[in-house]
């Protein structure tokens, strides 16, 4: 992936590139679960759809879910490693996390400025598209999401991820 990253950079100019990361990977990894189960909407088209999924429950295998969470890892330092080698090329990056976007809505125009930071384009005409309201579906703790959540607890607890069950979020 390295090579071909690079290769991509080195094909472009004045490229401004925005990185979504995610702090909790329990929740992360309910999202996954619940959007890899059959007739449900990732992203949700009316408050009816929404309120369906915030009463869904998945159970999240606990005999995989430390590899699961070491494999969010995993990929969030790939995603690190490919902005350090974006920045080194020149190319302009933000990192965006999505719990900080939920927490302050604000923060989409400090992005949409730097996206058209240095653009010949007319500024008040970005301002002026409405905003598409963001709707956190998981807005809860996320022992309110998961049907095994005293296993999945003991199982994250012992783990090196138990620093994930003390996230503010996670005080219902």
């Amino acid at each position: 992936a390295g090579r071909l990253w690079d290769a991509f950079l080195d094909g472009t100019r004045d490229v401004r590139i925005v990185f979504l990361r995610r702090h909790n990977y329990l929740k992360m990894l309910v999202s996954r679960t619940e959007n890899g189960a059959q007739d449900t909407l990732a992203h949700p088209r009316s408050a009816e759809d929404v309120e369906k999924l915030r009463r869904e429950r998945v159970e999240l295998p606990t005999t995989t879910l430390v590899a699961a969470l070491d494999d969010c890892a995993k990929k969030f330092a790939q995603m690190d490693d490919l902005r350090r080698r974006a920045e080194a090329r020149g190319s302009a990056t933000r990192v965006v996390v999505y719990e900080d976007l939920v927490a302050d809505r604000g923060r989409f125009d400090d992005l949409r400025a730097f996206l058209v930071e240095g653009l010949d384009v007319n500024r008040s005409r970005c301002d002026a598209n409405p905003r598409k309201e963001v709707v956190q579906i998981h807005d809860r703790p996320t022992s309110t999401y998961v049907s095994n959540w005293d296993d999945v607890r003991a199982t994250v607890a012992a783990s090196p991820y138990a620093y994930l069950l003390d996230r503010p979020e996670e005080q219902g």
